[in-house]
């Protein structure tokens, strides 16, 4: 189909009988419009369901590191509190 310019509303209609006359599509310009911008929403969509998805995906990952690494810190607390004592100890001793 060949693109055209119509610059009155009114011919609109008229100028669509005209040209389609055997075409029982009407306006198969705007119809195929109508869905490659249906089609680019619906990928559009689909990205971003991806990318959520991902996102959720990530920010269970980094819990489950975040609650290791605290996890890992205590171990470190209790192990240098210990280490303290044992100092004092000797300190004492001496």
């Amino acid at each position: 189909p060949q693109a055209r310019v119509v610059t009155n509303m009114e011919h609109l209609n008229t100028l669509q009988k005209e040209e389609h006359m055997e075409d029982a599509t009407p306006m198969p310009e705007l119809q195929h419009n109508l869905r490659l911008i249906v089609d680019l929403a619906e990928a559009n969509i689909k990205q971003t369901d991806a990318k959520v998805f991902q996102e959720k995906d990530t920010v269970v990952i980094l819990g489950k590191e975040q609650e290791r690494l605290r996890a890992e810190v205590d171990k470190r607390a209790t192990q240098l509190a210990h280490v303290e004592e044992i100092e004092d100890i000797i300190l004492r001793c001496k």
